[in-house]
């Protein structure tokens, strides 16, 4: 798909018009993304934009209105991210899913929603802001039958259930079956996101074999398809697991995984979970000055993340505790 996409590109920059350059970028972009190349996702989508002129690019073939700027914002929100710039990613969402109700075009707000908006929210558990882009999402996608975004809203609906104490134990079941029932749609980019929220709190509920088969359901796809920008934490969330079950050694060896992944995309935002995740093992084993030094350098790499994940993750360090299950 990576090569296909940046034939197309080449294609469209050598010899297309005007919109089928931007397009081409963007759609660069958001395989890219996926792909776990985040640097040059967002040298693409940062192209685009900059070259970006609405009444000139904008697609306007009978049946579509696509304003290309907005919907290449939402991805590029997912990139900042994943990169560590959490709190701009979290505003450029919202702002996009602003862009896209004042552009009037249901399909273009159901996207940045499913694609930016929902799941950012959900990573930094905002969850009061998550639950008003689903509260729109059901809206729209129930009123104009958007069959594909309404499969996704009700999963989205169930990650932000299993994050609430008191809530998750009585709705895996529930979080089961959207996940099954997205599939069916054939729309399965927020798949291995999903499977690894569900992985964890089944875990959480003590449920490990559950837990192991959805987090190897999340390996198999990313190996089947090449999906890597969530790879990291699929890694942690495995040595989490394992290490809730006694795995020692072998939880250790996912979390390097994660952490090697992270560093490898520059994924500020998911190689300190999964150094997070390290640390703790370590700490357990009585090497805490190792452990503290595995968490010390992301205080200068991603400063914006150092206020609230990294303060958590070196207090459960000290008093050696079990790692939050979700930061």
């Amino acid at each position: 798909m990576l090569l296909l996409t940046h034939r197309f590109n080449t294609r469209a920059q050598q010899h297309g018009d005007t919109t089928n350059r931007v397009i081409g970028r963007r759609i660069e972009g958001i395989v890219l993304h996926s792909a776990g190349e985040q640097a040059a996702a967002r040298e693409q989508l940062e192209g685009m934009l900059n070259t970006y002129v609405p009444a000139v690019h904008r697609w306007n073939t009978l049946g579509f209105r696509i304003d290309h700027g907005i919907v290449a914002r939402a991805t590029l929100a997912r990139v900042l991210w994943v990169q560590g710039e959490t709190e701009r990613a979290l505003r450029l969402a919202e702002t996009t899913a602003k862009a896209a109700e004042d552009y009037a075009h249901e399909m273009v707000t159901c996207y940045v929603l499913v694609e930016a908006l929902v799941p950012i929210a959900l990573l930094m558990d905002e969850r009061d802001i998550a639950a008003r882009a689903l509260a729109k999402l059901r809206d729209i996608s129930s009123r104009v039958g958007f069959s594909v975004w309404l499969s996704a809203c009700s999963c989205y609906e169930e990650y932000l259930f299993s994050v609430m104490a008191g809530e998750h134990r009585q709705r895996l079941a529930q979080f089961r079956l959207a996940i099954d029932k997205l599939r069916e749609t054939g729309f399965l980019a927020p798949l291995t996101f999903l499977l690894c929220r569900f992985a964890q709190a089944q875990a959480d509920c003590g449920r490990f074999d559950e837990a192991m088969t959805a987090i190897n359901e999340a390996l198999r796809h990313c190996e089947r398809t090449g999906e890597r920008w969530y790879y990291a934490e699929i890694c942690r969330v495995k040595g989490v697991i394992v290490q809730m079950t006694g795995g020692g050694g072998d939880a250790g060896t996912w979390f390097r995984a994660g952490l090697e992944s992270g560093r490898r995309q520059g994924t500020g935002a998911l190689e300190l979970r999964a150094a997070g995740g390290l640390a703790n093992g370590l700490a357990v084993e009585g090497r805490l000055t190792d452990a503290l030094s595995l968490l010390l350098p992301v205080r200068t790499r991603f400063p914006e993340l150092q206020g609230c994940c990294v303060a958590t993750w070196e207090a459960s360090v000290a008093s050696c505790q079990p790692p939050p299950s979700a930061l």
